[in-house]
């Protein structure tokens, strides 16, 4: 069933469109989306010191859905059955590309998952995933740096349920953490993809101009599927409300990811988004 079909691989990057464009390809009828969006296969092996305990956290989502539903409504769930496939594919890994098999039908040309902490993975995961996948895709969205930041920040204090503060000791401890940086060194990961996969496997798109037809056209040309305009001001998973960050703290990430800015531009060139050259002013607003 997969043989003759094209494996789609969304790598990130982390509050970059991710969620928006797995919505958009799903609502497709040439791609089947996996219905988790955020599978968290490769990351589980390849990055256990980062996204280690992801496995028992979607163990945690099959048993709490189970234990809210009961009889066909069991049966009967795609989500669930996801669930199930991926829960069994930690200990047996063959499961993973079972999966598709057991549900990509005759009429989809590609099939996939998007995982934004993919971009943390290495290029043995890339040599195994190419192994696997004849035919493949990759998709990997980036966004202003500090733009990007901000917002897994925000993120960030919303899940701890503590309040957005710029100036605070937890913005700055994570203009040092490991997950953080890594996730947004653009350049390291452009790197490790084209020394495994072919330039023309690999899609490069902006957030800052991924809703619009003319970057959506430019993505469908690469997937080989028709042009369908998308919902481009429909919000999924966005953030909390902007905050103004403060010009001590803005400067200091600003700091961090110089060289990723200079890396863009070297890479990029003419087509970085914004300004034109990846160099943004202050964010929502120094004070």
């Amino acid at each position: 069933m997969l043989k003759d079909k094209t494996f789609l691989l969304g790598v990130g990057a982390q509050k970059c469109g991710t969620t928006w464009l797995a919505d958009y390809l799903s609502s497709r009828s040439e791609v089947f989306i996996h219905p988790l969006k955020e599978v968290h296969f490769f990351d589980s092996i390849y990055r256990k010191d980062l996204c280690g305990g992801v496995e028992k956290k979607i163990a945690n989502r099959l048993k709490s859905r189970v234990n809210k539903m009961e009889g066909e409504e069991i049966i009967n769930d795609v989500y669930l059955n996801a669930l199930m496939y991926r829960v069994a594919a930690s200990k047996d890994h063959s499961l993973y590309k079972e999966y598709f098999k057991n549900h990509v039908s005759s009429h989809h040309d590609l099939f996939g998952e998007i995982t934004p902490s993919y971009s943390l993975l290495g290029i043995d995961a890339f040599i195994k995933i190419k192994s696997m996948f004849p035919k493949r895709k990759i998709i990997f969205l980036m966004r202003d740096p500090i733009e990007r930041h901000v917002s897994a920040y925000k993120m960030e204090c919303k899940a701890l349920g503590v309040d957005v503060d710029f100036m605070s000791k937890h913005f700055f401890d994570t203009l040092a953490e490991k997950k953080h940086l890594e996730r947004t060194n653009y350049p390291s990961l452009i790197k490790k993809l084209l020394q495994v996969f072919d330039s023309k496997e690999v899609f490069f798109g902006f957030y800052e101009t991924l809703f619009s037809d003319s970057e959506i056209r430019r993505l469908c040309k690469f997937l080989s599927i028709g042009f369908v305009s998308g919902e481009y001001g429909k919000q999924l998973n966005s953030s909390l409300a902007t905050h103004p960050i403060q010009d001590e703290a803005f400067q200091a990430a600003r700091s961090v990811y110089n060289e990723v800015y200079q890396g863009c531009l070297r890479i990029f060139g003419k087509d970085i988004p914004s300004s034109g050259d990846f160099q943004p002013s202050c964010p929502n607003g120094c004070t």
